[in-house]
């Protein structure tokens, strides 16, 4: 009886390592460059593609002025969550390892720059104010506007996302039917 129960505590000790195991999800935007999303298991690239909208791809998701007053992105997300098995996963059981946004713009009129530094602030405090109450933790956080002449318009951001692989299985079991559609669809890319 004794033999058994090591065999079984020495089973569930290695189902806990092996689903305690994280998974984490890169998405960059640097300058003009597309969005690069990239899926790391060990400190190793283990999937990595550019994600680009097709002009003739349309969206579910319908934005409302009423979005700007939210605190919580499961609300504002809500019925893309419900189509979309990575947004349910990483909104439920993500936490965030590092987030960095920086708008980067350019003016040649001196008198714009101060209300283009206002709004890009505002701009970064209504993506801190999501995050802060979407994500339960956020280890690493990085907001920054730079208003040069000689810059390029553009979007700079990097969000890590960790995941581990117990939440990935658990959400399977949950949203069975939202992952089925993943192997449904023909491929889609997005921006």
């Amino acid at each position: 009886m004794l033999k058994y129960f090591i065999i079984f505590l020495i089973v569930l000790l290695v189902l806990d390592l092996i689903l305690g195991i994280k998974l984490e999800a890169r998405l960059i935007k640097k300058h003009h460059q597309p969005l690069l999303l990239k899926i790391r298991l060990f400190n190793k690239t283990i999937f990595q593609t550019t994600l680009k909208k097709t002009s003739h791809q349309s969206s579910n998701f319908k934005f409302q002025l009423s979005y700007l007053f939210e605190t919580d992105l499961n609300t504002i997300l809500k019925d893309l969550k419900e189509d979309n098995f990575f947004v349910y996963l990483i909104l439920e059981y993500g936490t965030l390892k590092k987030v960095t946004v920086i708008p980067t713009y350019n003016s040649s009129n001196p008198s714009l720059l101060p209300y283009l530094g206002v709004a890009d602030w505002l701009i970064a405090s209504i993506i801190k104010r999501y995050l802060d109450e979407t994500f339960k933790t956020i280890e690493d956080a990085y907001y920054q506007i730079v208003l040069l002449k000689e810059e390029q318009q553009s979007l700079n951001f990097e969000i890590y996302v960790n995941v581990t692989l117990w939440a990935f299985v658990k959400t399977i079991i949950k949203k069975f039917k939202v992952f089925l559609k993943l192997f449904h669809k023909k491929e889609q890319n997005y921006e």
